[in-house]
């Protein structure tokens, strides 16, 4: 080590791997808490101008919820419920 660090030099390095098998998919850690609802929410039914009921090919209906406020008027909402 004193042939690579020079005359003079001098220091301490300590390095630590850890390996995975490349065929094993990694998968970090979850470390957060997922948030959890405390019981029904409410929304609204969104349909798109021109429509009294509308629904997908699954018969759902699109509904926005209160607290969403990225979607705008307009749009159809949040997501789709039976």
């Amino acid at each position: 080590v004193a042939d690579t660090l020079g005359v003079g030099s001098h220091g301490f390095f300590l390095n630590r791997f850890e390996g995975q098998l490349h065929s094993v998919p990694f998968r970090s850690p979850s470390e957060h808490f997922k948030p959890k609802s405390l019981g029904q929410q409410t929304a609204v039914v969104v349909t798109p101008s021109g429509h009294e009921v509308f629904t997908d090919t699954l018969n759902r209906i699109c509904v926005r919820f209160h607290w969403d406020r990225l979607s705008q008027d307009g749009e159809l909402g949040s997501c789709w419920l039976r």
